[in-house]
């Protein structure tokens, strides 16, 4: 074990390293996707003269937008596409947001660096959120743990990658209320051709029906919530997100992850809504959450089905 040692501080360096780069992607996706609906939409509203209260984006921040009363004004300005610099996964390096200071390499190292900033900004002082240096952490401890129970294998850095996506995602939800395809989908894609080509041990059945079973169960649970609460009861993503799931995990785990999550999602739920009344609360992180429980515990397929029966 004490010759394993340094190899999982290797490994918990690059995790953390990781991590840093994961809120870089969790701040600047979003934007970069909301950006561009937003000139999209912009352009169709001031080519077409649409009134804003009769277009429905599909979008919810957008569609937010549009219903305010002085939506077309604000819609079809001169100045409705800013004209600044484009914003990229990669480029421009990071800066801090309130004053434009570049951070430098020594101030940008995993968790140290916000320890030897104080949490502060050094150029303007402003405060540094805590979130960085947590999920730089956290993405170095789970990247040994993932490597400690699968193995340093390919079956062990594919569910590396995995667990690198869903936390990014979860960033996301958390923050932005959204689940983008572009992490999804190929998210899902991936476990499928991973189980297909047998780089990861699942059984390629088990990941083609957990992709599809999983999305038709929230899609299922969300057509009842709409024809009883008359709206939706979740996103599109979350369905897309089980799907991945699925692909990932298996059709069985598919109902340890629902009852992780939801169990998970509501014990949270009520506690956040008796101190922050009508706050949105998002279903991808608990179900990222039950997909991490399960690969880090080895949660057996079937489970907790057995358990309830």
């Amino acid at each position: 074990m004490q010759a394993e040692i340094p190899l999982f501080l290797l490994i918990f360096i690059l995790g953390a390293a990781i991590g840093s780069f994961l809120n870089v992607v969790a701040y600047r996706l979003p934007k970069i996707l909301f950006d561009q609906d937003y000139r999209v939409i912009s352009e169709f509203l001031r080519e077409e003269a649409a009134k804003p209260d009769r277009f429905k984006s599909g979008i919810p921040i957008l569609d937010r937008i549009l219903s305010r009363k002085n939506a077309n004004q604000l819609l079809t300005k001169h100045d409705v596409l800013p004209a600044k610099g484009l914003l990229y996964l990669a480029t421009p390096a990071s800066s801090c947001p309130n004053c434009g200071h570049k951070i430098r390499a020594y101030e940008n190292i995993p968790v140290v660096g916000w320890l030897f900033l104080r949490g502060k900004c050094s150029g303007c002082h402003a405060p540094i959120s805590v979130q960085y240096p947590l999920v730089e952490l956290f993405t170095g401890l789970l990247t040994v743990a993932v490597i400690y129970v699968t193995g340093l294998d390919l079956n062990g850095a594919l569910f590396v990658f995995f667990m690198w996506i869903l936390m990014t995602l979860s960033l996301i939800d958390l923050k932005f209320y959204v689940l983008p395809d572009q992490l999804t989908l190929p998210l899902m894609w991936l476990g499928l051709l991973s189980s297909f080509y047998g780089w990861i041990h699942v059984n390629f059945q088990e990941a083609f029906l957990g992709a599809i079973v999983g999305y038709l169960s929230l899609w299922f649970i969300n057509q009842v919530a709409r024809l009883i609460l008359r709206r939706d009861g979740m996103g599109n993503g979350d369905f897309k997100l089980l799907a991945a799931l699925g692909a990932w995990l298996g059709l069985g785990n598919l109902f340890n992850v629902i009852l992780l999550s939801s169990i998970s999602g509501a014990v949270v739920g009520i506690a956040v809504m008796m101190i922050y009344k009508n706050r949105m609360i998002p279903y991808g992180p608990f179900l990222a959450l039950a997909a991490l429980l399960i690969v880090l515990f080895g949660i057996e397929p079937h489970t907790f089905f057995y358990l309830a029966s």
